[in-house]
């Protein structure tokens, strides 16, 4: 991941609160996947981490693989209503640790 979108993701924790998660997560991403997923013309941005667990921040879009927007805490990003700031954590079993 560039610096670039290590600040980026960063930035996007603290806009939501989760400081702490990012924190945690930064430690990591040297040995982090970061995935951009494209879906239907759409597309969201991942970190897998080393425990398999991934972090969703980046959605535009309504749909995220199996989920809604709807299904996560979001903000707009941008004032772009399609565009959405997440903090979601995913469990390596594909279920929804954190909103």
């Amino acid at each position: 991941m560039s610096d670039k979108a290590v600040g980026y993701f960063v930035e996007t924790m603290k806009t939501l609160n989760a400081e702490s998660l990012a924190e945690t997560v930064h430690r990591q991403i040297p040995q982090s996947v970061f995935l951009e997923v494209i879906q239907k013309g759409n597309w969201s941005r991942w970190l897998l981490l080393p425990d398999k667990r991934m972090i969703l921040f980046d959605i535009h879009g309504d749909e995220v693989l199996n989920w809604r927007v709807s299904d996560f805490e979001t903000r707009i990003r941008y004032e772009d209503k399609n565009w959405h700031m997440a903090k979601a954590v995913i469990t390596a079993a594909g279920e929804v640790e954190t909103r």
